[in-house]
């Protein structure tokens, strides 16, 4: 009897599919109406150019186009050490008015998404804006004024130890400026940077800024130097949340319209300041209030007029909250919850 042969072992070759390891490009994309930039998971700088017609994008020094009929851009940076530049043309102060020649309208809306990684988001009203060539730097300018008729709606939300900012000089008549910077979790900040010499928010416009904090020592600083015309409106409003934050806002100039001022400093210990000085001549309101939360926290309110017997009307109120406090304030301001009392004159 032969022995049974031994069975071999047969080889089918065949080709396993491998994850997908390609990286994601960077780009800018416009449809319809909305442009969509993306960046990629390292640190990136997207420069927007924004004349009031059209929108130029540089990611990375490469120019990605220049985009017209635009009403929407989304950024999505997609994380990293991220800094995102959106830069719109100013009019000059003798041209600042509907149906004037040189009048520059802006109407956008604006969202960005820093996502995680220290991010950072700059807009600035200036008086020229840079190149779009990638191989020429840009050219620093001077703040400018947002022109009249303008409408501009700005979303910026972070991750967690991001910065926004905003420059502007002025505020052309019939306009809507809108900033919401929603930190989300860690150390943030937020830098608002309103007028300068001459500057006014003209009449019958608006203004919103809006910062909203999360756990981590936040900080928040709004001044504005202008002057609110009859009919114009500025509104603050600075909510650090849970952590040790510092919010200040500083106001001076001839208030003829409305200012609104709101911080709230959340748990833990915080440092809220509000300092409001109107010019003589003024005739408008101001309303202001502080809310120090839980935790031992350090309040100040100061609301002046240069002038005692101008019409203008000044309210404010304090409240410590739960913990230890200490509040100081002007004689108008109306102060509860506040273990240490102190009068400013």
């Amino acid at each position: 009897m032969n022995p049974p042969r031994p069975i071999r072992s047969r080889f089918l070759p065949r080709v396993e599919a491998l994850e997908d390891r390609c990286l994601l490009s960077a780009g800018a994309k416009l449809n319809g109406t909305v442009l969509t930039i993306t960046g990629t998971r390292k640190a990136d700088q997207i420069q927007i150019n924004d004349d009031g017609n059209r929108v130029g994008v540089i990611i990375n020094h490469h120019f990605e186009g220049s985009f017209n009929g635009v009403a929407t851009v989304d950024v999505n940076s997609l994380g990293g050490r991220d800094r995102v530049l959106y830069d719109v043309l100013g009019t000059a102060s003798s041209q600042l008015g509907p149906g004037a020649s040189g009048n520059v309208a802006v109407n956008r809306t604006l969202n960005a998404d820093l996502g995680k990684g220290h991010g950072l988001f700059v807009m600035e009203v200036l008086s020229g804006l840079s190149t779009e060539s990638a191989k020429t730097p840009p050219v620093p300018a001077a703040a400018s004024n947002l022109g009249a008729q303008s409408n501009l709606n700005l979303t910026v939300h972070g991750a967690g130890s991001d910065t926004a900012s905003l420059r502007a000089l002025s505020i052309g008549a019939q306009s809507n400026l809108q900033y919401h910077f929603s930190g989300g979790a860690g150390h943030n900040q937020f830098d608002a940077v309103l007028g300068g010499a001459g500057g006014a928010a003209q009449a019958g416009s608006t203004i919103g800024l809006v910062f909203t904090g999360g756990r981590g020592k936040d900080v928040a600083n709004v001044n504005a130097h202008l002057d609110l015309a009859a009919g114009a409106a500025l509104s603050v409003s600075l909510d650090g949340g849970a952590g040790n934050d510092t919010e200040k806002v500083n106001y001076s100039g001839q208030d003829n319209g409305t200012l609104k001022i709101q911080t709230n400093g959340g748990d833990g210990k915080d440092t809220l300041d509000t300092e409001v000085t109107l010019s003589t001549g003024s005739t408008g309101t101001v309303k202001a209030n502080e809310n120090g939360g839980a935790g031992n926290d350090d309040l100040t309110m100061a609301l002046r007029k240069a002038t005692s017997s101008d019409t203008a009307t000044l309210s404010g109120t304090i409240d410590g909250g739960p913990g230890k406090d200490t509040c100081s304030s002007t004689s108008n301001v109306t102060s509860t919850n506040c273990e240490v009392m102190h009068v400013l004159t």
